[in-house]
């Protein structure tokens, strides 16, 4: 048998929160959950993955999806969802980015073989990381947002208010998101609008990353922070677009969410966004000096032509169905067979 090291899981469900759970879940008789028995933050968490963790193991077969894990286990197969945190420590909070920056290299260099989710951020671990190509392994994620049995009042109330129109932006609150962009660009596009269209911002701050505060004086803005799936499916499938303007991601799963259920979509031209979405989105050049005009441009075009809604919804949806998280659940016991097995 084969373990899974799921510590990342008793945090909030992010990006590399639902990848974990969603591949564990089709690798349930493969694969052994192994997490501490209690949430530990900060440097008891990892001391438990640098510690404990090897040690209750010995030398039995590993599998970490969550860009860490115990740099002393040769054992073991790791996914590096990207290399953010070495190349833009200014985005992390300083412990952090140091932490990551001795563990990330040793973690790379040690494991049997790594996993990442685009060709993209395989060619940034090749030559940040110094790893061979060789030991990299594309696979890209699913995907697949369903309800929940789960059913909070608080979160199905904000979710039934759709009636009025709304633009909708997921996404941890941290520098690389480029809040600050659609923020300043919503003010004008708010008063050309004349106030009838909302926007809805999902997600929350981390002491993992350098904090954003944003404005309070803003208009027509609801920063509704972490909600359950069920909620977060319904906003999907009802606003008039989705926006997501990260710098740099190593896969973007919002995007694909986005697109999976429905909503016309405006990201980034960062580079894994673009192989992921394949030319199914609007997109912004975030460092042009001109961004926050073509942000307002797209907005308004969004707005403002029913037909491009309809016709990038088609698109999103093309492109969503080419991605599977039954396929990557295979190619992943397939990588982990040949070098833990």
């Amino acid at each position: 048998m084969l373990y899974i090291n799921t510590r990342c899981t008793l945090s909030r469900t992010t990006g590399v929160q639902r990848y974990t759970q969603e591949i564990m879940s089709r690798l349930t008789d493969q694969l052994i959950p192994i997490q501490p028995q209690k949430k530990l933050s900060g440097a008891m968490g990892h001391l438990w993955e640098q510690a404990t963790l090897p040690i209750t193991l010995l030398n039995k077969g590993l599998w970490c999806p969550a860009n860490s894990g115990p740099i002393l286990h040769n054992r073991q197969v790791c996914t590096i969802h990207d290399t953010s945190v070495i190349e833009h420590p200014e985005w992390f909070s300083r412990t952090y980015s140091r932490w990551y920056q001795y563990m990330l290299p040793k973690l790379a260099k040690n494991a049997r073989a790594i996993i990442t989710g685009s060709s993209f951020a395989k060619e940034r671990i090749i030559e940040v990381l110094n790893v061979p190509d060789r030991k990299i392994h594309v696979i890209y994620h699913g995907v697949s947002i369903k309800p929940t049995n789960e059913n909070s009042h608080d979160n199905c109330a904000v979710a039934n208010q759709t009636q009025h129109p709304f633009f909708l932006t997921v996404g941890t609150l941290e520098p690389r998101k480029n809040l600050s962009l659609l923020l300043d660009a919503w003010k004008e596009f708010n008063t050309l609008t004349q106030r009838r269209i909302k926007l809805k911002i999902i997600g929350g701050s981390s002491s993992h990353f350098q904090k954003i505060l944003p404005p309070s004086e803003l208009l027509d803005v609801e920063f509704l922070g972490h909600i359950d799936d069920n909620s977060l499916i319904q906003l999907y499938k009802n606003t008039l677009g989705f926006i997501y303007l990260s710098s740099y991601e190593g896969f973007g799963l919002p995007v694909l969410e986005a697109m999976h259920l429905g909503a016309p979509t405006i990201t980034s031209m960062a580079a894994a966004i673009r192989e992921v979405s394949d030319g199914a989105a609007l997109y912004i050049d975030t460092h042009h000096r001109e961004k926050k005009q073509y942000l307002i441009n797209a907005m308004l075009s969004i707005y403002q032509q029913p037909e491009l809604r309809i016709q990038h919804k088609e698109l999103g949806h093309k492109v969503a169905a080419r991605y599977s998280w039954d396929k990557a659940a295979k190619e992943t016991l397939l990588v982990l067979e040949n070098y833990l097995l």
